[in-house]
């Protein structure tokens, strides 16, 4: 009968046992060199933030000033080594509700690095910022585009003064139009009107001629009608090429065309559904109702001149009704009873410089992809405006 040598088993273990040590050494000195060598690339980087063209600020996990360049305390208007060690938060509170507190949780939170355009809360100055992970917590570069925005300014204007008198042209050769098409059945619903008349007040002695002139005014009436359907259902026509679409995506991308157009600075929410279904619709249309809706908002909060303007952005399904729902809300001056009932139709506008056509053109836009758009019915502080598009199939 054999016996278990428990020394023999010991001793064949201290091969192994060698080998685990040697392999845990070996992963504590890799992860000793890893930390070493991207603690001497931060220094490098460091070294070289020094001398760019751009300010450089990092922050440790607990909001705190690690390391500030001479371009960043300039656009700031401190001296950095005053900064080193003070908790951004408490140092500049009106960074927070704006887009950099926005960002800079993000980062520290997920470990991501993100790039955004954003008009200065210390200056009047327009900067590009990306904003990164870093070992001590996150680091933020940020070059000034004042110059850039400027040009782009002009631009948009360029833009939006050929939109709205694209948008007078059409209006006018729609109402020149219409107005060909009702002129000859309104004259000769005038000349047989006149008819009767002298009929009736000669004591109609002819009913039939009397009959004859009121039937062919109520065909003539009809007739114009007609043409005028025929002309607006003409007009209103175009290939819409529906695909499916993320809303999600559209909506940053509207916004961000929006802020490269105006110089207030705004906050903006997003509240953005998560794995949003695509929605079927024109992508070109949706488009350009999210940018004429954001940039409504922002146009009225700028004249009346708002302290804190915010735009909301809520974008979430309706499974029941198979549809995804858009608001867009902002904290301006509101509507009036009177605005409510007449703001969709043509030529109605609130604005000092506008026509009136592009809620009516947005609505249309919306209904012709199959979707609904509309604004809460009360009177308050605020607008908010709603629309749907189909779920894609």
């Amino acid at each position: 009968m054999d016996t278990f040598d428990s020394h023999a088993f010991i001793k064949s273990l201290a091969p192994q046992e060698e080998a685990m040590r040697m392999t845990e050494q070996a992963v504590i000195t890799e992860r000793r060199r890893a930390k070493r060598a991207l603690q001497e690339t931060w220094r490098r980087l460091i070294d070289v933030m020094e001398n760019v063209p751009g300010g450089f600020v990092a922050f440790d996990r607990n909001w705190n000033f690690t390391y500030i360049n001479a371009w960043a305390g300039r656009a700031v208007g401190r001296e950095p080594q005053d900064l080193i060690g003070k908790n951004l938060w408490a140092t500049f509170p009106r960074l927070l509700g704006t887009i950099y507190e926005t960002y800079y949780r993000k980062v520290m939170a997920e470990h991501v690095a993100v790039r955004f355009e954003a008009h200065g809360v210390m200056s009047d100055r327009w900067y590009e910022n990306r904003v990164f992970a870093t070992p001590e917590g996150i680091g933020d570069f940020a070059t000034d585009i004042t110059e850039r925005k400027r040009l782009e300014r002009e631009f948009q204007e360029r833009r939006i003064e050929r939109e709205n008198l694209l948008q007078q042209q059409v209006a006018f050769q729609t109402a020149s139009a219409i107005a060909h098409e009702l002129n000859q059945p309104l004259f000769a619903i005038a000349a047989n009107c006149e008819a009767a008349l002298r009929m009736l007040k000669a004591g109609n002695p002819q009913p039939d001629k009397l009959i004859n002139a009121l039937e062919a005014s109520a065909r003539q009436a009809q007739r114009g009608g007609q043409s005028t359907r025929q002309l607006l259902e003409f007009l209103a026509k175009s290939n819409i090429v529906a695909e499916g679409v993320d809303l999600n995506e559209e909506v940053i991308h509207a916004l961000h065309m929006v802020r490269a157009e105006f110089e207030m600075a705004f906050k903006s929410e997003l509240e953005l559904e998560k794995d949003l279904p695509l929605v079927q619709t024109n992508r070109v249309h949706a488009q350009k109702v999210l940018v004429n809706l954001l940039r409504n908002g922002i146009e009225a909060m700028a004249e009346a001149g708002v302290p804190a303007p915010a735009i909301t952005v809520t974008v979430r399904t309706v499974k029941e009704k198979n549809h995804v729902h858009v608001t867009i809300r902002d904290n301006g001056p509101g509507l009036t009873m009177e605005d409510i009932k007449r703001i969709f139709q043509p030529f109605y506008t609130t604005k000092a410089n506008g026509i009136g056509m592009g809620l009516k053109i947005s609505r249309s836009l919306i209904e012709a992809n199959g979707g609904e758009l509309w604004v809460d019915a009360e009177e308050g502080t605020g607008a908010a405006f709603h629309f749907t598009l189909p779920l894609a199939p």
